[in-house]
């Protein structure tokens, strides 16, 4: 049952992944945004998202983000015309997005009859993650790929409790598809958890209609936003399945499953063009530890054990059927999909480091719950040491490029 005190942390949590963004954003820079950054900070398309976000006349990526755009536009121009640079309103979206995206995480953890200490305690993991840490104050599509994600998977979680059940399925359909199109995915399998099969078909094929049908009609004003789902940019995106510069599946599956959790050493790759020239980047896809080895193996560890302790309670527990079938559906999904497609896997790991926190929360559904506890404040404690110094590193890097 939701308490005030509930209310109380959730707001707590909002606002300190708000503060953490916005403070993040400030420390990077209006750099970021500019072209010459492209692809600089993890291989990010910072400079098409800001553009994205600030300027109807940019090239919007309808094809792989289809109404990103047309929803992130609005707020950052209204708080433009309220006075705000581009710059400062972009800042406040990315910290009213991080702000969303911790209370649904903590919702969710109610929500699977965790309590307020343990939703709190994974909750701090969450925001002291690399994944959020360092994509949070960046202009991407990933971390609001993230959000809505968590609201599919919240859906079902609270399925009992939901009135207009079809509705909300269109709701995280159509979302889930508008910020990045795999994410699709996640709004499938919530609508399959809480309709019948026939059902849920019809309403992920009407949500994606209503998509399609938005995409051509935002047309009007976004003059330069390619074609939905277009041949040529699916094929041009072949390119990054089995890249060979990701290394194998053993460099992915480490960035999967440690580097979304704790940032290892960040070094500086070129990356050939087409061109002839080179980009230089910050990368960690080779990387195999963390600056401080004795830091980064006590997080690692703790991780490790939090993840094994929380996957085998998630797979032998009987509690909230769906909703453990939806978070395997979508964390399966996400492992296959990053073990083929993409360079820099950690640039992705928005979309499934609130998964694998979601999975380890499992485990305090054991008897060993106070030993849980205490890993996961270690790991806080850790990860926050980590990722903070590895992230003030990152800039100044950043900064000498």
């Amino acid at each position: 049952m939701w308490t005030r005190r509930d209310t109380a942390l959730a707001v707590g949590l909002a606002l300190l992944a708000a503060s953490t963004s916005f403070l993040g954003s400030g420390l990077i820079g209006e750099r970021i945004g500019t072209a010459a950054w492209h692809n600089v900070w993890f291989d990010a398309d910072a400079s098409f998202v800001y553009s994205n976000m600030t300027n109807v006349g940019s090239y919007h990526r309808t094809s792989k983000h289809p109404l990103f755009s047309a929803l992130l536009y609005p707020p950052v121009k209204a708080l433009s015309l309220a006075g705000l640079s581009k710059f400062a309103a972009v800042r406040l979206v990315l910290a009213a997005n991080a702000a969303i995206w911790i209370a649904l995480v903590y919702g969710l953890l109610r929500s699977t009859r965790r309590s307020p200490l343990d939703a709190t305690a994974f909750s701090g993991l969450a925001l002291a993650s690399a994944a959020f840490l360092f994509f949070a104050p960046v202009p991407e599509t990933h971390l609001f790929g993230s959000t809505t994600i968590l609201f599919a998977l919240y859906l079902v979680a609270a399925h009992d409790r939901l009135r207009f059940t079809t509705f909300w399925s269109y709701a995280a359909n159509v979302l889930t598809l508008a910020m990045t199109t795999t994410n699709w995915m996640a709004g499938i399998a919530s609508t399959l958890a809480m309709h019948k099969f026939r059902r849920a078909m019809f309403i992920s094929i009407g949500a994606l209609a209503l998509v399609a049908l938005v995409a051509v009609a935002q047309t009007r004003f976004l003059k330069t936003t390619g074609v939905f789902f277009k041949l040529s940019v699916v094929e041009s995106e072949l390119k990054w399945v089995n890249h060979e510069q990701a290394g194998g599946v053993i460099d992915r599956w480490r960035a999967f499953f440690w580097h979304s959790m704790l940032i290892p050493e960040i070094r500086e790759e070129e990356i050939p063009l087409a061109s002839g020239r080179a980009i230089r980047m910050l990368s960690v896809q080779a990387s195999s530890q963390g600056d401080s080895v004795t830091l980064w193996t006590i997080g690692i560890l703790a991780w490790c054990l939090l993840l094994a302790a929380g996957s085998f309670f998630w797979w032998t527990s009987r509690e909230a059927p769906a909703y453990r079938a939806c978070l395997g559906f979508v964390l399966a999904g996400q492992l296959l999909l990053h073990t083929l497609y993409g360079y820099e896997t950690f640039l992705f790991a928005p979309h499934f480091a609130v998964l694998l926190i979601l999975l380890a929360s499992w485990a305090t559904e054991s008897r060993f719950r106070p030993g849980v506890l205490v890993t996961a404040g270690i790991l806080v404690l850790v990860a926050m040491a980590n990722n903070s110094i590895a992230f003030r590193s990152a800039c100044q890097m950043l900064a000498s490029f």
